[in-house]
């Protein structure tokens, strides 16, 4: 996770675990939102069809819409 993330507001504020094994890639953790509320995510790719950096970029873009969350709608 450390290369992970960089310039978005997830960087530092996700705590997760990687892992990978033939076509599945899955993420698991911890993210708090802009609201200070705690979530918790699992994430899993399996089989998928596209280059191994498509499916890690996906996951970022989840990590990333987390933190940015809010309720108030803002």
């Amino acid at each position: 996770m450390k290369n992970r993330l960089r310039g978005t507001a997830a960087k530092g504020n996700v705590k997760a675990k990687t892992g990978s094994i033939g076509r599945v890639r899955a993420l698991s953790g911890y993210v708090t939102t802009r609201d200070g509320e705690e979530l918790v995510f699992s994430m899993i790719a399996n089989n998928y069809g596209v280059p191994m950096a498509n499916a890690t970029y996906i996951q970022d873009l989840v990590c990333e819409r987390l933190a940015n969350f809010t309720r108030s709608g803002d």
